[in-house]
């Protein structure tokens, strides 16, 4: 539940370690990756289409009534005027008129609600929209502006920002700052007064137009803010991004301890990563970007129900949504999410129809077009596998790789992956020349395509590898083994598919009988597999590299026992004694030594 004037001034903050690095797309944290993704996701958010102004206020005021009316009946009338009367051109009006708007919209975004956010994306729109309408004007040779903003903080979240001077921030929630230093210092100064575990800060917003030419909008609402004060305003949209320029201890009387932190506003981009990130993001529809971004943060359920939402469905009655017509897409990307949660029984309905609808809209001309049905092939022939309809997912596999080579080539990646799912429909149905035929090809592509430590090329040699085993081709399959364990050296420290490959060479160096070798690759797999586990002790995967163990253990010791019954028997029967040797050599000396008279 929230109250008014519940968080009303904290702040929210990401943070970006941009410091100098050859390779940085190697050294980035999963935790900014997520916070790069919400910026995807605010930025979806904004482009947003509100088709159904009345559905969107409904939801917002059942919202409204769930989180934050808490019985009062005074503002149940204020919110219920809000959803009648509100129009997009007065969402500034609003915003600075009504605590439970400003409240739930800055809650929502500081805590990352991507449900909220998405029932209020109108609002985060219209707000977003007037700024960028009415950006502040910045142009080259402008003297440097600052603006002003005091609030308290956790003394934990000033901890981290001093001790990440120089990096760059992104401010989740809207900010609101004053050009007057001497307001911001008062509210700064009081904003303590409750709890010792805060601590008093003047933020101190450096625009520099001659650096700066195109940061996140911001803009001078005192003109029509409902505030009707004397004092300037200005407001900066959500996911604004600053670089810790220093924190600097201020002297002010009757201030006690007061910090400023020297924040200089940055351009609204930031580096390969969130190009790279971006361009995972395949829709031109913004619902289905917002969809693809909580997917890739690992938000999936979310996702789901969003999807189902733009497919027509209420929120609240998502899970029960079934396939429509003219939605491939959003349909492709539900079923694709029902995949990813095991539950294929509810995908395949979504991607049939994804595919049905698909096919209906043929577009010759568009690579785009001919990019998504092979992704639809893809997907249903997994979600086909994993039912057992393995002549069914091999059919659709096959429809992949005749799109990715009419339209992109044989040797582009995209066959590559159709050839890699059809090598594994023909090992599942035992056809294994047929297996060992696709994935020879996938190699020969690989080479074309992949770098030479490439991880998807460890991934073809193990599976070569065991197609060899199954055919008791052991050599060749340890050859393969063994390329496989040297790309996944190169590519990081030990984990559990490494413990496999060493378990993989065990086990074929086993099979040609070098008992001594195969044993230690086998107990490093078994050590590296115990790291893996909270319990190995009750793991399948473990269980069965210790039996293994256990077999190679029993085998050397029965060839050490059989070499050395072979060596007795031998010294035994005399065998490759030089007596006969002897034997002859004093009949041929007793020849030469004949005289002949």
């Amino acid at each position: 539940m929230i109250s008014e004037g519940q968080y009303g001034d904290f702040i929210s903050v990401n943070y970006f370690n941009r410091s100098d690095n050859s390779d940085h797309q190697a050294t980035h944290t999963s935790h900014e990756d997520n916070s790069l993704y919400y910026q995807l996701f605010i930025e979806a958010l904004l482009s947003t289409c509100d088709e159904d102004a009345t559905s969107s206020m409904n939801l917002y005021l059942d919202y409204c009534k769930e989180k934050y009316v808490h019985g009062n009946e005074q503002l149940l009338a204020r919110i219920k005027d809000f959803v009648t009367s509100y129009e997009s051109e007065h969402a500034i009006w609003w915003y600075t008129k009504e605590p439970f708007v400003y409240n739930l919209l800055n809650h929502a975004l500081r805590l990352q609600d991507f449900d909220a956010l998405i029932i209020m994306c109108f609002l985060v729109r219209d707000v977003h929209t007037y700024l960028n309408k009415h950006r502040y004007p910045l142009s080259i040779g402008q003297p440097i502006l600052h603006f002003y903003r005091g609030q308290a903080i956790s003394r934990k979240e000033f901890g981290k920002i001093h001790d990440n001077i120089g990096e760059i921030i992104a401010i989740n929630s809207f900010l609101s700052t004053s050009k007057e230093r001497d307001v911001a210092i008062f509210f700064a100064a009081s904003s303590n007064r409750f709890d010792e575990h805060l601590q008093p800060i003047l933020f101190d917003i450096i625009v520099d137009p001659n650096q700066t030419l195109h940061p996140k909008a911001f803009a001078d609402i005192s003109m029509i803010s409902s505030m009707n004060e004397a004092e300037v305003e200005i407001l900066f949209s959500m996911g604004s991004l600053f670089r810790i320029v220093d924190v600097i201890a201020l002297n002010v009387e009757s201030c006690g301890e007061l910090w400023s932190v020297q924040l200089q506003l940055c351009d609204d981009r930031l580096d390969q990563v969130w190009l790279s990130m971006k361009s995972k993001i395949q829709s031109d529809e913004s619902f289905c970007q917002i969809g693809q971004v909580l997917s890739y943060i690992g938000e999936k359920e979310r996702a789901r129900r969003l999807y189902l939402y733009v497919l027509g469905d209420l929120f609240p009655k998502a899970a029960s949504a079934k396939p429509i017509d003219n939605h491939p897409i959003e349909m492709w990307y539900v079923g694709s999410l029902f995949h990813a949660t095991g539950q294929n029984e509810k995908a395949l309905p979504f991607l049939d129809k994804a595919l049905e609808s698909q096919l209906k809209e043929s577009d010759e001309n568009s690579d785009q077009y001919y990019l998504q049905l092979y992704d639809i092939y893809i997907e249903r022939g997994d979600v086909l596998q994993k039912l057992d309809r393995t002549d069914s997912a091999l059919h659709d596999y096959e429809c992949a790789l005749s799109i990715a080579g009419k339209k992109f080539g044989d040797e582009d990646y995209n066959s590559l992956i159709a050839w890699v799912r059809i090598g594994k429909c023909y090992k599942k149905i035992k056809k294994y020349s047929e297996a060992l035929h696709a994935y020879n090809t996938c190699l020969g592509i690989a080479e074309k395509v992949l770098s030479a430590m490439h991880p998807e090329r460890a991934s073809l040699h193990s599976s070569i590898g065991g197609l060899h085993v199954d055919y008791e081709e052991y050599q060749q399959a340890l050859t393969h083994f063994e390329k496989c364990l040297e790309i996944k050296l190169s590519i990081g420290p030990s984990n559990r598919s490494l413990a496999e490959t060493y378990y993989n060479i065990g086990f074929t160096q086993c099979a040609l009988k070098d008992f001594t070798i195969g044993l230690e690759n086998l107990k490093r797999a078994f050590e590296m597999f115990q790291k893996c586990f909270d319990d190995p002790s009750k793991e399948p995967t473990v269980i069965r590299v210790q039996n293994a163990i256990i077999l190679a253990q029993e085998l050397l010791r029965l060839q050490i026992y059989k070499e050395q019954v072979l060596t007795e028997m031998l010294d035994y029967l005399d065998v490759g004694s030089d007596s006969d040797t002897d034997d002859e050599e004093k009949t041929v000396n007793s020849e030469t030594n004949v005289t002949v008279n």
